[in-house]
């Protein structure tokens, strides 16, 4: 509460008649700083449009942690409130428990601070802020028709300082507005802390609608009150609602990286998380190559490294290297070394007779394809991830725990995909066709929302 405020009159600054319909859509992205990885970029780049599609009149206000996101087309940048919050929560998993829980503290009791500061906006304008994001946020905020927060893995308790923490108060903000909050494409948990879980409970209680990337997510809220089960739809992930790249740039990508046109490609995706904290693992790149030659010792085939993220720390073409030096067969093996856009990936992808990773958009853009995959991981996070995916397109036995499981079972779940491949197919277009009446679906109550704002 602002001192000097009475609980009457903080209330009523809070809590005036429902508000106007705005000009401006706020769009909260994934991405973290930058571009670089394409899948986050990819949910970002759908959902911009799908706004553009749904609300035409409307201006999209894009808030990122970096000013290269300030570039994105049909958007207008700035600097994000989750800024502000950051600097508290940094390294926080390495803090043990009594470190950890006063960084969650310390950013709770900032989160209080900046409903403050727009108590104090509300009052007397911009003249006693000094931070001028905050004035520029504000004044979205009073002229918002919606608040849209793009999908991912951060609502948990191992990314909470990229989702949770520092997205709550501006969802609360929103709720105290009256201005409706769509989260699209979320998958949730796993949380294992107490305070993490109140808090995501009050984010969830204050959107308008909960998006869900998959049903394991939904089983993960059951325990959370009906009234946020009513609120819960399966909207997939939004890199559902992103075009891919015409035939003509899929031929000229074929051809700058000398990917072969005979033969059969299996596209591999491996990510090295081990730079993430101390629950990651660095992959086991020994055994992946064992498997990739066992793969293409048998048939006509050719491995292609298709990076999706080229952060400097988990860079996928790193990785990619990794395994290749440890190959026998590595002269039927490309590693895309280009940087390419969301769009374009998709197509690579698409083009493969079937594919192998770890990338949950890697999978994604596969299955959504109707291309075969086996998903891989090795760690809570991605096992969550991946599981839900996988189970979203009926495929769950090809989601496979490379952490404790020997060589021979990912041999032979990959053996299993590639003798069944065309079932396979046949069951993910039928799957396809289910989940595509259900984006139109969700897609036209997100509209509804829109236009009753």
């Amino acid at each position: 509460m602002v001192v000097g405020v009475s609980p009457v009159m903080a209330r009523q600054l809070f809590l005036k008649p429902k508000m106007p319909k705005g000009t401006k859509i706020l769009l909260f992205s994934s991405c973290s700083s930058s571009l670089r990885n394409k899948g986050d970029y990819a949910m970002l780049l759908g959902m911009v449009q799908q706004l553009s599609t749904l609300q035409p009149g409307a201006e999209l206000i894009l808030y990122a942690r970096g000013e290269e996101l300030f570039q994105v087309q049909g958007t207008r940048g700035f600097w994000s409130p989750e800024r502000y919050f950051s600097d508290l929560t940094k390294g926080h998993d390495a803090q043990g428990v009594v470190g950890s829980t006063w960084a969650r503290l310390r950013v709770l009791a900032r989160g209080l601070r900046f409903l403050g500061h727009f108590a104090v906006f509300r009052l007397t304008g911009p003249r006693f802020l000094r931070n001028s994001s905050y004035v520029g946020f504000f004044s979205h905020m009073l002229d918002a028709r919606a608040v849209v927060l793009t999908g991912g893995g951060y609502l948990n308790s191992l990314w909470w300082l990229y989702g949770l923490y520092a997205k709550a108060f501006v969802i609360i903000l929103s709720r105290f507005l009256g201005i409706p909050v769509l989260l699209t494409g979320q998958s949730i948990g796993p949380f294992t802390n107490a305070l993490d879980r109140f808090v995501v409970r009050l984010v969830l209680n204050c959107a308008t609608v909960i998006g869900l990337r998959e049903e394991q997510s939904r089983e993960v809220l059951k325990g959370f009150g009906r009234s946020i089960s009513s609120k819960i739809v399966i909207t997939g992930d939004d890199a559902l609602w992103l075009q891919r790249a015409e035939k003509t740039e899929l031929q000229e990508l074929f051809m700058k990286e000398n990917i072969p046109l005979d033969t059969e490609l299996v596209g591999v995706n491996l990510r090295d998380s081990s730079k993430y904290g101390n629950n990651y693992q660095q992959p086991k790149f020994e055994k992946f190559a064992k498997v990739l030659d066992h793969i293409v010792a048998v048939g006509n085939r050719h491995i292609v490294f298709i990076p999706i993220s080229y952060h400097g720390g988990d860079d996928d073409r790193k990785s990619a290297a990794e395994v290749v030096d440890r190959m026998k067969y590595s002269e039927r093996v490309t590693i895309v070394k280009g940087e390419y856009g969301p769009s374009e990936i998709k197509a690579l992808i698409g083009s493969m007779y079937c594919v192998i990773g770890t990338s949950y958009h890697f999978s994604l853009f596969a299955l959504s394809q109707s291309v075969p995959a086996v998903g891989i991981y090795q760690d809570s996070y991605y096992e969550l991830k991946l599981k839900g995916l996988f189970n979203l397109y009926g495929l769950d036995r090809y989601a496979v725990d490379v952490s404790c499981e020997e060589i021979e079972v990912l041999m032979a779940k990959t053996q299993e995909m590639l003798l069944h491949r065309d079932d396979v197919v046949s069951e993910l277009r039928q799957r396809n066709e289910q989940i595509y009446t259900n984006v139109m679906s969700v897609r036209e109550s997100f509209q509804n929302i829109l236009l009753g704002a």
